[in-house]
């Protein structure tokens, strides 16, 4: 990159940088632990009730050497001590957990309880100050179920765990490798503890064969860890960025599911119906700013399936859209719809001769990129041999019309990145396998 003086137009500085980068790491680790479990009164019992207790016990280490050094417009090659740290860290961690544990015919129920206390040290070569940081966490557990009848269930489960911070997270020496993106670490940072909860319900008819199932699940973070990022002008009044680290409360992740399964013509025929929809908010800072990202993520698909003497197949249709929203008025990104239509054939000519093909075709807009819809269309043929079909051929061809591309979203804090690649996707493949077992009678 170029600089320019604004009145003059004249080249300041060039922002070609030649560097020299060396690096070391290494990592060392040891795990142990053992389960313990009693049953309570008679081992026959239609009731069984026990007590469970369980110890871990790990021990992490990690060397991280960087050495920099800069080679000049004349070739001389200088060590940069600025830009370059060498560091250990150890992460000792420690879970203790007992429980209770009741099962019967009906109702199935376990509560629980967790110690987790750790440790996590650090320093620099060169620098007195360390990090040293002590933790003790407690969380409780529990799970339920009940058996309405042979044919409906509910079950019911609750966890808490706790995450450390990583060191590079706590280390308040700046990480200048990026010098447009400069990293400092905050030692006041607690640990992040998080909350997760599930509802499930279930009903599968066992003559019928219909299925229902539902289910709502939901989890949020006390204290989590979130990167603070900051633009700054440099002396060209150009802008670099500075991350820092914060605790922050509010982040939430809420998700309901539920799937219907309906055969028809002695299950020859099946209807399958589903979705999903979840709610999420990450916190999240830029310039020291809080801003808010509510996300609203829909999907549903229904799908049908048969399976015949000499075919069998399967076609659907789905929708997805997903918005975000961000309490910064100024930053809106356009909300993703997708529609996908596709089906698959298996012709069976012989028991040992099929061939099958498959296509699908994407409706999807929001991206700012664009997106060319591409229509997928793949063939194969498949012939087994020999007793037994020990051996078989199977030759595929993939996406006939050569439309195929990779187009995603990824969200990430204050960060939306589209990603497009451009790759082969239209090829030819055969296989051959063949089982060589041969077991005694």
């Amino acid at each position: 990159m170029d600089y320019y003086d604004k009145d003059t137009n004249e080249k300041v500085k060039d922002s070609l940088l030649n560097r020299l980068v060396k690096t070391r790491n290494g990592d060392r680790a040891i795990n142990a632990g053992f389960n313990y479990s009693r049953t309570l009164g008679n081992p026959k019992d239609t009731i069984q009730k026990s007590i469970e207790f369980s110890y871990s016990f790990s021990v992490s280490s990690n060397n991280n050497e960087l050495e920099t050094r800069v080679k000049d417009i004349n070739g001389k090659i200088s060590f940069i001590d600025s830009l370059s740290n060498a560091y250990t860290s150890m992460f000792i961690n420690q879970n203790i957990r007992g429980g209770y544990r009741y099962n019967s015919s009906k109702i199935n129920y376990g509560i629980g309880f967790t110690l987790q206390p750790s440790i996590l040290t650090g320093s620099y070569e060169g620098r007195t100050d360390k990090i040293n940081q002590k933790t003790f966490n407690s969380s409780p557990s529990g799970n339920f179920s009940y058996v309405i009848s042979k044919t409906q269930s509910v079950n019911m489960n609750y966890s808490g765990s706790s995450n450390a911070p990583r060191f590079d997270q706590l280390q308040p020496v700046p990480d200048t490798r990026n010098l447009q993106n400069v990293i400092i670490g905050n030692p006041e940072l607690k640990t992040s503890f998080n909350h997760n909860a599930n509802v499930s319900y279930s009903l599968f008819g066992i003559t019928s064969g219909k299925a229902l199932q539902i289910g709502v699940n939901a989890s949020t973070t006390q204290n989590e860890v979130v990167s603070n990022t900051i633009l700054i002008k440099d002396t060209l009044n150009s802008l670099k960025q500075e991350t820092r680290y914060v605790n922050v409360n509010g982040n939430y992740n809420i998700n309901s599911n539920y799937t219907i399964g309906l055969p028809f013509g002695n299950r020859k025929y099946m209807v399958s119906i589903g979705g999903n929809i979840g709610l999420n908010n990450s916190v999240i800072f830029t310039d020291n700013v809080k801003n808010n990202n509510k996300g609203l993520n829909f999907f549903q698909n229904i799908g049908v399936n048969m399976e015949l003497k000499s075919l069998s197949g399967s076609a659907g249709a789905s929708y997805s859209y997903s918005e975000n929203n961000y309490t910064i008025a100024n930053f809106k990104p356009q909300n993703l719809e997708s529609w996908n239509f596709n089906m698959n054939l298996v012709f069976k000519i012989r028991k040992s001769f099929n061939t099958s093909i498959d296509a699908s075709k994407n409706f999807t807009s929001g991206y700012t990129s664009g997106a060319n819809n591409p229509l997928l269309i793949n063939a194969s043929v498949f012939k087994s041999f020999f007793k037994n079909n020990r051996a078989s051929v199977n030759l595929r061809a993939y996406d006939l019309l050569n439309q195929g591309n990779n187009l995603f979203r990824a969200v990430s804090g204050n960060m939306i990145i589209e990603n497009r690649s451009k790759q082969i996707t239209r090829y030819f493949m055969a296989t051959f396998s063949m089982n060589l077992e041969n077991f005694p009678k």
